[in-house]
């Protein structure tokens, strides 16, 4: 059943409408997120969230003398929302765990400003310095030079060096290129995605060179080298724990830290499972005793909780959400 919010501002009333297929906030609830706003007697206007009533009203969100509680419980959490509205910037964001984040976002009626290399706000090649100035140029374009969290999702699986420019030198670029956009939140908040493959075997003079080198001397390495996928994931992990604790992060009051996924039901593995041969092989890398492989929307669920204001302690961490792949694993060696 569609319910409706009375808006008293002075002399009129605003009357919320739930818009067909739109998200509104509820008794606590992400339930619809967009209202069809209508002046009676004036005129009628559509916003696209719960901020823009309250700009719009010359006194904020005030209850109907006569709404019920249900109604009152409706505007508190209206109020929330408006408290709570962030800005929100996703690599990655076309498919898998960054679509799946940026709808989770979305649906609790938070702004994204997606990146990748098609359906997104942000057109950009990550593999390139020139496609990271890029993102950064257009980023602080299209957000008017504030955001409230990074979330460098991006990343690929691919034969050479493509791997290594885009899951480490492309996620470092947009950690490091909008941290300045991060300054200007109240909470601000930088997340990547790591993998559980970063406990996976890997080349360590590749990782040297990612961590200690140059970029050209990286790219050049990993088109011989094994494991190149693990050692970018590693390299990634490694980067943020030594940043995490210095000035430009913690002493300015950013939590940084890696979300590392185990096995995660997309495209590739759907793919990857039809031969049974490597189904076996990537299943016994990655053993997930809990649960084994999970919808994207298990990995956004941490990430969104990550990028929240909810996270203002935990940085530095690389977090495993892998069925207990890593506990497999590395067992007592980490304790």
């Amino acid at each position: 059943m569609k319910k409706s919010v009375t808006v008293v501002p002075t002399g009129f009333s605003w009357v919320a409408l739930p818009l067909t297929g739109a998200r509104e906030r509820f008794a606590g609830r992400s339930e619809r997120s967009k209202f069809s706003l209508v002046l009676l007697g004036r005129h009628a206007a559509t916003f696209s969230t719960v901020s823009a009533m309250k700009r719009h009203s010359p006194v904020g969100l005030v209850g109907h003398s006569n709404g019920g509680s249900a109604q009152q419980t409706a505007i508190r959490s209206a109020r929330v929302s408006v408290a709570s509205f962030r800005k929100y910037v996703i690599t990655g964001s076309a498919s898998g765990i960054g679509l799946a984040t940026r709808h989770l976002l979305e649906a609790q009626g938070h702004h994204v400003i997606g990146a990748d290399i098609h359906n997104a706000e942000v057109i950009a090649d990550l593999g390139t310095p020139e496609g990271r100035a890029d993102l950064v140029e257009q980023v602080e374009r299209k957000s008017g030079g504030s955001i409230d969290a990074v979330l460098a999702v991006a990343g690929v699986d691919i034969p050479g060096p493509a791997t290594a420019a885009i899951n480490y030198y492309g996620a470092v670029a947009t950690l490091q290129g909008l941290r300045p956009l991060l300054l200007k939140s109240s909470a601000p908040r930088a997340v990547a995605v790591s993998s559980i493959t970063s406990v996976h075997p890997y080349d360590e003079q590749l990782l040297n060179m990612l961590l200690n080198g140059t970029e050209e001397q990286a790219l050049e390495r990993a088109r011989d080298a094994s494991y190149v996928y693990a050692t970018s994931k590693r390299a990634l992990s490694r980067w943020i724990r030594r940043n995490a604790i210095n000035a430009d992060w913690a002493a300015s009051g950013i939590p940084l830290n890696a979300l590392a996924p185990g096995l995660v039901k997309t495209e590739l593995l759907a793919r990857l499972f039809e031969d049974p041969d490597k189904k076996r092989a990537v299943s016994a890398g990655t053993p997930m005793p809990l649960g084994g492989p999970y919808e994207p929307s298990a990995a956004a669920e941490f990430l969104a909780w990550l990028a929240s204001e909810k996270n203002g302690h935990m940085t530095g961490q690389t977090i495993f959400i892998d069925g207990g792949a890593d506990a497999v694993i590395r067992g007592d060696s980490v304790w």
